[in-house]
């Protein structure tokens, strides 16, 4: 029996901002800090469970101004390869051709195009998905907004919640969606921390 889970990435992606009053005043960039954030999805398996991944591997950088929200831009990159569910059998399948394909797309991006919706906690924000060699718009809902915080070590850092629903199918992942074996529906979930140097 093949195993199968999916996710999508968004990144996959994922990125953020907030407001505060120890909050920079003009825009300032960030570095994901991959140790603390996590890029994750569920999708539905057989119609009765839902089956949790994750990424292991990505990169990306986020541009805010506090006072701006509107401004706020983000790029992450992924490497697909890095999937991961907890069961090697199953994350082996989805690295082959009838899910991520790695051999032919090893990355999935996001860049962002905008903001929208902008609150005092969070923000949508909109942009292309490109997963498997297709592009299409994604928009992140943005939550959970944290001030800046002093790390020990010389950083700064402010985290927030990203999540999203896509259609694996609109990328061309169409293997078991008719069957119903794995849902065709991915919910994204990130939880991001970024870090800027003082």
């Amino acid at each position: 029996m093949r195993y199968l889970s999916f996710l999508a990435p968004a990144a996959l992606l994922f990125v953020f901002s907030s407001v505060s009053a120890a909050a920079p005043a003009a825009a300032e960039t960030y570095e994901i800090d991959a140790g603390h954030t996590t890029v994750g999805f569920q999708v539905r398996h057989m119609g009765v469970s839902n089956v949790v991944g994750r990424f292991g591997a990505f990169e990306g950088k986020v541009t805010l101004d506090s006072d701006n929200l509107k401004d706020t831009s983000a790029e992450i990159t992924i490497d697909v390869s890095s999937v991961y569910t907890g069961l090697q059998k199953r994350d082996d399948h989805l690295r082959n051709a009838d899910f991520f394909d790695v051999d032919q797309h090893a990355q999935a991006t996001f860049k962002s195009t905008g903001t929208k919706n902008v609150t005092s906690d969070g923000f949508d924000l909109t942009g292309n998905l490109t997963l498997l060699g297709v592009t299409k718009p994604v928009t992140l809902k943005v939550s959970g907004l944290s001030g800046e915080v002093e790390d020990p070590w010389g950083g700064v850092r402010r985290g927030a919640t990203a999540t999203a629903t896509i259609k694996r199918s609109d990328y061309g992942m169409t293997f078991y969606v008719a069957e119903g074996v794995v849902g065709d529906e991915v919910k994204l979930n990130l939880e991001v921390e970024l870090m800027r140097k003082k």
